[in-house]
């Protein structure tokens, strides 16, 4: 589970490619022009850069990743042309060349935009953040992939439990609460401690690429100091992660979060259990007593749970069923006390991994039951697919199967198309449509077929939007928005 989300600062060698100031939305901030070439191996083509790009100003004195505004769109076509849009609807067209710029011993990839032999504007590609296309050395502009880490605050709004580990272990296994968030409509938030004590501030909606992959965070602001940085996982829409070790967290309610989180939280728990019984929690090296020809050591890790007790009912909390039968036999093999002092047996042996990082689809969704299968395959066993029961008020994993579920499924009648574009399915084709397509294909678990999101895409709407009958893809947006814009 990835869950860095530090203020990242990306070296930013920018100097602006070449250009004299213009009057267009993307006036240069000066430069020297570089040598144009293809692009080799292992860096950027026009291939990897093709689609609807935003175009982003910072709308404060922060760099545009923390704080930005829209200031039009560049959509770039397969020919190495493209067209800009700006927010007046305004369009003009011109052509992409890739190059390289040497500054000092490092060499840099260009792109560079051209009306006819005026160079109009242009940026830096960077592998470690292949969705932007950062403009001059100060960071107050650039190009964003669309549909890269898009999220607005709306979908934040309302009231988020503060979550501390309670021990060594990750928030989502044994969580302390430490107040509560609430963020409001005008962009501000509340913070509340356990004791009372309230601070205001501001939040912002950005970005950060982690790994090469860009995820949206939420930074909380007092004065001109950034308190927090809370990263939103695709996969986790009810949960924003603060820090990089995963020990602190806000959390949505538990009546407002969706299934697929319920189902994560569960499966990511069982991973964690499975794990501690199979290698243990530290404890001595000296042997203290044996049972026939088992040997037990005295536990010195009480961060979790301090007895039998303690543990079987954490896992009463999560568990049901055959699962938590199951864990409750591994309580009592693994583990004994003696004297109120708790003890655990020595060996090891494989566990089982639920690979929840791209999500899970939910089916078979009743008042008090649901099925839950991983997207990912674990690589040994399979994908992971889970049923769910609702038990005193709480959604508790009660059974497991794994494998390939390719044939499980009941036969899929798929659709017709009856308005070609039409993703929401309102009748006509506008770039919302575009937008949910890019929506639907980067966060599926909140705007797929089976999505949490109000407005998600539909059967029908997949069917509409799927231009090629090759499946749904970035492709079909760009389709719509070539439409749209008579392209």
């Amino acid at each position: 589970m990835i869950t860095k989300n530090i203020v990242s600062v990306i070296a930013a060698l920018g100097i602006m490619l070449s250009a004299a100031p213009i009057t267009s939305a993307y006036a240069a901030e000066t430069a020297t022009a570089s040598v144009t070439s293809e692009a080799s191996d292992g860096n950027v083509s026009i291939e990897q850069l093709v689609g609807q790009w935003k175009y982003q100003v910072s709308d404060t004195n922060y760099d545009v990743d923390i704080s930005s505004k829209d200031n039009g769109t560049v959509v770039i076509s397969k020919d190495g042309t493209y067209t800009y849009t700006d927010v007046n609807g305004k369009t003009s067209t011109g052509t992409v060349k890739l190059g390289f710029e040497t500054i000092g011993s490092t060499t840099l990839q260009t792109v560079d935009f051209y009306e006819g032999s005026e160079h109009k504007f242009g940026g830096y590609y960077r592998q470690n953040d292949p969705d932007a296309l950062y403009m001059g050395n100060n960071r107050i502009s650039r190009l964003v992939r669309k549909g890269s880490a898009e999220v607005n605050l709306n979908d934040f709004l309302g009231k988020w439990k503060y979550q501390e580990s309670n021990g060594g272990y990750p928030v989502d296994i044994s969580a302390r609460e430490s107040g509560t968030f609430e963020i409001s409509a005008d962009g501000t938030y509340k913070y509340t401690d356990i004791d009372g004590n309230t601070s205001k501030g501001e939040v912002k909606v950005g970005d950060e690429t982690i790994g090469g992959k860009m995820f949206a965070v939420l930074r909380f602001i007092e004065g001109s100091e950034i308190k927090y940085t809370a990263t939103c996982l695709n996969a986790r829409p009810d949960e924003l992660y603060l820090g990089n070790s995963g020990r602190i967290r806000l959390v949505r309610e538990a009546d407002k979060k969706s299934l697929n989180t319920h189902a994560i939280e569960k499966m990511e728990a069982y991973s964690f259990f499975d794990s501690l019984f199979a290698s243990g929690i530290a404890h001595s090296d000296e042997e203290a007593f044996k049972k026939g020809d088992i040997s037990y050591y005295e536990v010195t890790d009480f961060s979790l749970f301090k007895s039998i007790e303690e543990l079987k009912d954490i896992i009463g909390k999560k568990f049901t069923g055959e699962v938590k039968d199951y864990f409750m036999k591994e309580c009592d093999a693994r583990f004994a006390e003696k004297d109120n002092i708790l003890y655990e047996s020595d060996g090891r042996r494989g566990s089982l991994l639920f690979d929840t990082s791209e999500g899970v689809m939910v089916s078979d969704v009743t008042a008090d039951k649901f099925t839950a299968t991983t997207v990912l395959s674990n690589q040994i066993q399979g994908k992971c697919k889970a049923v769910f029961v609702l038990e005193n008020g709480s959604w508790k994993m009660s059974s497991f199967t794994t494998g390939d579920f390719k044939t499980e499924s009941a036969p899929v009648v798929n659709p017709v198309a009856s308005v070609i574009g039409d993703a929401n399915c309102d009748g006509q084709v506008d770039m919302s449509d575009a937008v949910l397509v890019m929506r639907a294909l980067a966060n599926p678990n909140k705007y797929g077929e089976n999505g949490t999101a109000t407005i998600h895409l539909s059967a029908q709407g997949r069917a509409n939007a799927d231009s090629d009958g090759n499946g749904l893809t970035v492709g079909d947006a760009h389709t719509i928005q070539e439409k749209l814009l008579d392209l």
